[in-house]
């Protein structure tokens, strides 16, 4: 797939997410916005790491199979921090845990993580539009 056609994709999805995170922010106490929101951030995520794998290969010839790497050979080609690093490796661990959602806290506590995860992934895809 086109790697230009893989960052539409992943900025529509991300433009979805965003789109729920304010109404989520005014109102947590509504469960059906907040599962919507979570569900749109798996997509999301899923998305973001298969752009950023194909821009590695495709701008750095970095070749990566798992999300994880992807994470960490983002930070050997120096698009992020560190700290952004560790970051987007803990969404990757709270996506993988949003099949789990059904357990209330755990679905509590990845809710009110995703206005940064989301805004992490939106810092990472400006600077990629800037290299």
């Amino acid at each position: 797939m086109d790697i230009q056609l893989k960052r539409e994709q992943t900025e529509r999805a991300l433009a979805s997410l965003q789109e729920l995170i304010p109404s989520y922010l005014e109102d947590k106490e509504n469960i059906i916005l907040r599962d919507a929101m979570i569900q749109r951030f798996e997509y999301s995520t899923e998305a973001f790491w298969k752009y950023l794998k194909a821009y590695l290969l495709t701008e750095h010839n970095l070749p990566a199979n798992s999300p994880r790497e992807v994470i960490r050979l983002g930070l050997k080609a120096k698009i992020y921090s560190e700290e952004i690093s560790k970051e987007l490796l803990q969404m990757l661990d709270d996506r993988n845990l949003t099949s789990h959602t059904y357990v209330e806290e755990l679905a509590e506590s990845i809710a009110g993580c995703i206005p940064a995860y989301s805004k992490n992934m939106h810092a990472v895809m400006n600077q990629l539009s800037n290299t």
